[in-house]
């Protein structure tokens, strides 16, 4: 490739990136009044400009807001495919996984993802104890008195880790878990030892 060419290709590249913004930009004012079709055409779009996470992922969120969810999940597997550390986006799978599919190991599996890269919103931790919160009481109505606790337990230090955060949610749900767990709401809090992803 001579300088020429290479200047040539640069431009056109930068011609790209620069046409990719506009779209995305048009994609988000879309979705802002809540023309998501629309939104979705600008943000595919942009993806044909330029390969980027947040492309997929801006196609994630669109496809959740009109209830698409396989959709969805498919579009925020392509951006961990190129960002495989972005919280939000194991936040969203999470969520699907959670809300929609009652698929609690694999909401439970991607808040933890989300929690280990939590970008300092502090949902990461908030979900994922929300989402072992719902398990234990799960375990608790089927008789798994023991399991049950200590799942509460685990979601408490969630909790803590996203009060420390300072996500809003979290004292509220330590005051509901120290209520189900009356005689340790004053023990120390235990140390931060993960379970393992399913």
């Amino acid at each position: 490739v001579t300088d020429c060419n290479y200047k040539a290709l640069n431009n056109l590249a930068v011609r790209y990136e620069d046409k990719a913004d506009e779209l995305r930009q048009a994609g988000e004012e879309a979705a802002a009044i809540i023309e998501y079709e629309r939104a979705l055409v600008h943000f595919k779009e942009a993806l044909a400009c330029d390969v980027d996470h947040t492309r997929h992922y801006n196609i994630g969120n669109v496809h959740r807001k009109l209830q698409r969810f396989d959709e969805a999940l498919a579009a925020y597997h392509e951006a961990l495919k190129l960002r495989p550390d972005y919280a939000r986006t194991h936040n969203n799978i999470g969520s699907i996984y959670f809300k929609k599919h009652k698929n609690y190991p694999m909401a439970l599996k991607h808040f933890q993802l989300a929690a280990a890269t939590d970008d300092g919103s502090g949902d990461g931790p908030y979900n994922w104890g929300v989402a072992l919160f719902t398990v234990a009481g799960n375990e608790r109505d089927k008789g798994n008195e023991a399991g049950g606790l200590e799942l509460y337990r685990q979601a408490r230090s969630r909790f803590y880790d996203a009060r420390k955060a300072g996500h809003r949610g979290a004292p509220g749900m330590i005051e509901r878990i120290n209520k189900l767990l009356p005689a340790e709401a004053n023990a120390r809090r235990p140390p931060l030892t993960p379970p393992p992803l399913p």
